[in-house]
């Protein structure tokens, strides 16, 4: 080996050593600052190592070791700071939690459903009772004004009553009779003994025709009938048919006029 060679081999083992130095510091960076949790850049590692940035892309493997490194601590970082998601279990668990609420909704939806059909039926059959409440309200209050008027009425035929007893007190006993009808079977010796009495003093014979009118009228229409024609005979006696008179004082419903000298 001649001394050319021997310059250039002593180059390449200082290179090596030089590159092998490197490395090493290199290697001894990259420890410290993951050791302390720092950022790994070609920056941060030539100031560690005290060397140039460009003394570390000098060598490849130094630059690749450098960006591998680099790129698994970006990655790591990436994976840290990613929001965690929700493992497969968990979501099953998510998944039947909404699944039971969406039953949950829908059992209580149907359950509002069946509340608003009942209650809109109880307010149809209120509504039918409070019809039923007025037609019987606007009933009560026609009957109250029934009640009313058929007290007046009572009233006023209580009244009518009371007059007629006073008006019966002042008539003469003999107008007082009771007021019935004749039976059919009526016979001229049934008659009671005023009405014969009444007859023959007036002079009226009973026939077919009267006997048929008498049995159709009261004991107080025929008496008054008779008193009736007593006074008509005061002022005319001459009279041709004395039962034709009186069947025309029944048929027409003659009364005696009574007058205060009497």
């Amino acid at each position: 080996m001649n001394g050319k060679e021997k310059r250039i081999a002593k180059l390449n083992a200082t290179q090596q050593q030089r590159k092998q130095d490197c490395i090493e510091r290199t290697e001894l960076a990259i420890h410290k600052l993951l050791k302390n949790d720092e950022r790994l850049s070609f920056g941060n590692i030539a100031r560690e190592a005290n060397v140039s940035v460009s003394y570390l892309y000098k060598y490849p493997e130094v630059k690749d070791r450098i960006q591998e490194i680099r790129d698994k601590q970006v990655k790591q970082a990436k994976i840290l700071t990613r929001p965690q998601t929700a493992s497969e279990k968990s979501k099953q668990v998510i998944i039947q939690q909404l699944r039971s609420r969406i039953k949950m909704i829908e059992f209580e939806k149907k359950e509002l459903k069946r509340q608003n059909e009942q209650m809109t039926g109880e307010l149809y059959q209120l509504g039918i009772k409070l019809d039923l409440l007025d037609r019987i309200q606007q009933e009560n209050m026609r009957q109250k004004s029934e009640i009313k008027i058929l007290n007046l009425e009572l009233e006023r035929v209580r009244n009518e009553f009371l007059a007629s007893q006073t008006n019966l007190r002042e008539i003469p006993p003999e107008t007082l009779l009771i007021n019935q009808k004749f039976p059919p079977n009526f016979r001229e010796s049934e008659v009671e003994e005023q009405l014969r009495m009444k007859l023959s003093s007036l002079g009226i014979k009973m026939n077919a025709t009267l006997k048929k009118i008498l049995e159709s009228k009261t004991q107080l229409e025929i008496f008054n009938a008779l008193l009736a024609i007593e006074e008509y005979l005061k002022s005319q006696p001459k009279i041709q048919s004395k039962a034709g008179l009186f069947r025309q004082a029944l048929e027409e419903g003659w009364t005696p006029n009574f007058t205060d000298s009497e």
